[in-house]
């Protein structure tokens, strides 16, 4: 697709606009010292970073659930953020950064559970955390939409932007003074990085939080597919990404088809195929679900970057098309069923149902992808 539907379109949250300030609220102090941190560093090192605090216009924050299941968070340093590549000046510069609210709040947790540490000292650590992980993002990003060629690739691009990471955090810590500094480096020397307690506690923070909600997610795929509704949808309510709780509806009620099936309840079993059908089609309008036109756009593959090589299977269609499959399953389970019985009437209404949807699946041509497994309606 080259446009987004109109459910997966989502505006980012303000946090700074220049000549205005910081936004009030939890993140406010964090912004302003991570700006000043940003404004006060060397510019031959933002410019390796692709940032400048001169042409930053906004910040803003992502208000959509971190999904860790999507295949964009194989990209190094997505989670980061991003600069915004539709809002771009008549130079051609990107001016909007987008943060992830997934960093916000794992660099506030440190701050707020700070423990013997002081509450100048979390932020400072904080702030200086945010700063690195800007300019991370934004080097992937690159200035405006140019700075980045299909030679350039992420094999090439992450030991510098590893280098400007390191070259960042070291002079900010000759820049410490009295005990904090004190404490800093020798934190630096045991742990071997600068600012290692905050930015462990980050990398600690999202690995902790990635792994909770695969599981989460795991398990309420289990649950549906074992014919425990309920257990599966507490599972899936734990977890803010919209994708999961769609899956796990979808797989429900395929389940409660089949129990319903093999109970001879024909149309109970056909009732629930016109909500599945419902559920595909809503997930793939708001963007939980992959676009199906995206399996033959881009042959099975998600690319992380400009670059050919720098793509990874999309595991997104490898759900959508083991959901579709499942659904004409049922269908042709449900219409042999009515036949046996002798209900023409039923399976002829079942058959061109299960026809109208094959027709809709078609269409996408994900057949004539060799990587992707071979469903066809029709």
């Amino acid at each position: 697709m080259d446009e987004p539907y109109d459910h997966e379109r989502v505006g980012p949250i303000p946090l700074y606009f220049r000549g205005v300030g910081v936004a009030c609220g939890r993140y406010e102090n964090l912004i302003v010292r991570a700006l000043e941190i940003l404004q006060g560093s060397d510019p031959a090192l933002l410019r390796d970073a692709c940032f400048d605090p001169a042409l930053l216009e906004e910040l803003a924050l992502d208000p959509r659930a971190y999904d860790h299941s999507h295949p964009a968070n194989k990209r190094p340093n997505y989670v980061f953020g991003e600069w915004d590549p539709h809002f771009i000046d008549q130079r051609g510069f990107y001016r909007r950064y987008v943060a992830r609210r997934l960093v916000l709040e794992a660099i506030l947790d440190r701050v707020e559970h700070r423990g013997e540490l002081s509450e100048e000292e979390a932020l400072l650590e904080g702030s200086a955390v945010l700063a690195g992980t800007i300019l991370m993002a934004a080097g992937v990003s690159g200035a405006g939409p140019e700075t980045h060629d299909s030679s350039v690739t992420l094999a090439k691009l992450i030991p510098h932007i590893a280098r400007y990471r390191d070259a960042f955090y070291t002079a900010l810590l000759e820049k410490a003074q009295g005990p904090h500094g004190e404490r800093l480096r020798a934190e630096a020397a045991a742990l071997r990085q600068p600012f290692a307690g905050a930015r462990q506690h980050l990398n600690q923070y999202l690995a902790q939080h990635r792994a909770r909600q695969l599981q989460q997610r795991h398990l309420a795929m289990v649950l549906a597919e074992m014919g425990y509704p309920e257990a599966s949808r507490a599972e899936a309510q734990k977890i803010p990404a919209a994708s999961a709780r769609l899956l796990s509806e979808i797989s429900i009620r395929l389940t409660v088809g089949w129990h319903r099936v093999e109970q001879g309840d024909l149309a109970g079993a056909a009732g629930q195929l016109p909500e599945v059908e419902e559920l595909l089609k809503r997930g793939i309008s708001c963007g939980a679900l992959v676009d199906p036109w995206n399996v033959l756009g881009f042959q099975g593959l998600y690319p992380l970057f400009h670059s050919v090589e720098d793509s990874v299977r999309d595991n997104r269609i490898d759900e959508l098309v083991q959901a579709v499959e499942q659904t004409f399953g049922l269908y042709a389970r449900v219409i042999s069923e009515a036949a046996a019985a002798g209900d023409g009437f039923q399976s002829a209404t079942w058959t061109g149902e299960m026809r109208r949807l094959a027709v809709w699946w078609d269409r996408y041509a994900t057949v004539n992808v060799a990587e992707v497994e071979r469903v066809h309606g029709v």
